[in-house]
């Protein structure tokens, strides 16, 4: 905490966000909460906001961007060509204010792992800036929040120095958790229909297929949906569509028993307390706990290290700590809700488990058309994960299930977004080897719809290599499509490997035996790989 003489010294702050779903604005925000609490008096923006590059010469900006695809988010592209243009330029605008950095990724994408927060932390100090700490990196395949907490450690003490303040470090008697306000009506009080911020930009569309790809035998699933597209709602092939799933009505119900609250109850829910900023909503519980966060993403240190401090039963206390140890809290990956069915010694109110519960995001799936095959539609291959997780869980994949289980009809919220890569079609010439293992092939899908448009309308086209992996033929995904495309020669030639029939071969097996033929490919054409970024990367 600052020292009491200089408590309301009001230093100016700037917090910059760069996110597309929603998770580094809410750590900026949290970070905006903390910053007012040590006195500063702070602008919280997105970074695109502040894309005229006019900072004030002795202040300071916390940055914390992500990176999409290798790209900006949308909130900090123009920013982000502010600082390329300028960079380019070689001037110096921002001599005289300090920065700080904190880069949002997933290392299962490694070749594009901080790519935008590097080449921001950089071209800030290329034009004049100082860095106040060094860059840190917040991984969301590990326990993000913990890297996080760390660098506000860092970086408040480096804050104070640059501008003079006392500060004073100060052990909390208890654990900290900003709250929201909330209010259970008894009053009769009808709730009003929940809208959520991700509302203006998406749409809510109609599903018109919902069918099995998996054939007999198999011991998985995959659902091959289709959307009904707006009216002027437009795609392209390799696109992304952002779904907006909702829990399993089960898990909030289980929730609302822990809590000993009936399934109907109405409140008056307000989070300005929590993020600095918001609206005040009065909803049914249910509804929100349905859409508003999610239930089956696992808890971090932080969370159980809060239950830990409100369990009453001191060989609870102690387990709990105990999974706070090492990376046991990833590993486990076990939900708030999981934690409050297994250690019932946990005393916590509803303003402390909605203060817990991370916001539910959207997921996003390649598209698997072409429009010039499915004009006002689109479609996405969704593999369907179940699982048992190292706790004994059985998990459920929130988005997955919620897809699979969805009647023909049904309404979803979604939006298409521009992926911002290089995962385009190149021109009609261009030779191509296309690697989709899986649902790896949804992608690869459209660009052979695209094709095979193409060469209906007279365009020449290059050689299409497509290899194929999966384990067996139960498992072969658009069997009778993609031998169609190799009939009418869409494709050169189709390659499948089956990993659990007979021979156990691998896509890079097949790949080697076909090396003569590829090599030609491999001159002058492209090569497109698709698949889960952990083992196919």
């Amino acid at each position: 905490q600052v020292a009491p003489t200089h408590a309301h010294h009001n230093t100016a702050l700037r917090v910059l966000y760069g996110s597309n779903g929603g998770s580094t604005q809410e750590l900026a925000q949290k970070t905006t909460l903390k910053a007012q609490e040590l006195g500063f008096k702070v602008t919280l923006a997105p970074m695109n906001d502040f894309a005229s590059g006019v900072f004030e010469a002795g202040t300071s900006s916390l940055f914390l961007c992500a990176t999409y695809n290798g790209q900006p988010p949308d909130q900090s592209v123009a920013f982000m060509k502010f600082l390329h243009d300028t960079r380019s330029r070689h001037e110096m605008p921002l001599r005289g204010s300090s920065f700080a950095v904190f880069g949002c990724g997933n290392t299962q994408w490694a070749g594009t792992f901080q790519t935008v927060p590097i080449t921001l932390d950089e071209g800030l100090e290329a034009v004049g800036c100082q860095r106040a700490v060094t860059r840190y990196e917040g991984d969301s395949a590990a326990d993000l929040e913990q890297v996080f907490e760390q660098w506000l450690d860092v970086l408040w003490p480096a804050l104070a120095s640059s501008h003079g303040l006392p500060l004073e470090r100060v052990k909390a008697t208890e654990s900290r958790l900003p709250l929201p306000a909330v209010e259970v009506l008894t009053d009769g009080t009808a709730p009003v229909q929940m809208s959520l911020d991700f509302e203006g930009g998406a749409q809510q569309v109609h599903l018109a297929v919902n069918r099995e790809l998996v054939g007999a035998g198999g011991d998985r699933s995959v659902r091959h949906l289709e959307f009904d597209l707006p009216l002027g709602e437009s795609y392209k092939a390799g696109d992304h569509l952002a779904v907006y799933p909702e829990n399993d009505p089960e898990l909030v119900a289980q929730l609302m028993g822990r809590l000993g609250l009936s399934e109907d109850v109405v409140v008056r829910l307000d989070f300005t307390p929590v993020f600095g900023s918001g609206d005040v909503r009065v909803v049914a519980l249910k509804d929100w706990l349905r859409r508003a966060v999610d239930l089956s993403k696992g808890s971090g240190v932080s969370a159980i290290e809060y239950l830990a401090s409100r369990a009453t039963l001191g060989l609870e206390q102690i387990t709990l700590a105990a999974i706070t140890k090492a990376d046991h809290a990833q590993r486990m990956q076990m939900p708030l809700l999981e934690l409050l069915l297994k250690f019932p010694s946990v005393e916590v109110t509803l303003p402390e488990v909605l203060a817990l519960l991370p916001q539910m995001k959207p997921r996003l799936y390649s598209v698997s058309s072409s429009p010039l095959a499915l004009a006002n539609r689109v479609s996405i291959s969704v593999g369907v994960l179940r699982g048992t997780t190292q706790s004994g869980r059985e998990h459920l994949g929130v988005c997955s299930n919620f897809l699979a289980a969805l009647p023909v009809g049904a309404r979803v919220w979604v939006n298409v977004r521009d992926t911002g890569s290089s995962f385009r079609l190149p021109p009609p010439p261009t030779p191509m080897i296309l690697v989709g293992p899986g649902t790896g092939l949804a992608p690869l899908r459209g660009f052979l719809q695209e094709l095979q448009h193409q060469r209906k309308s007279g365009i020449s086209v290059g050689a299409v290599h497509l290899f194929f992996g999966c384990r067996t033929t139960a498992d072969f995904l658009y069997e009778d499509e993609l031998r169609a495309f190799e009939a009418d020669g869409t494709l050169t030639k189709l390659h499948v490997a089956f990993s659990r029939t007979g021979d156990k071969r691998y896509v890079q097996h097949v790949i080697k035996e076909e090396a003569a033929a590829l090599w030609p490919v491999l001159k002058d054409g492209h090569v497109f790989v698709c698949g889960d970024a952990s083992r196919m990367a």
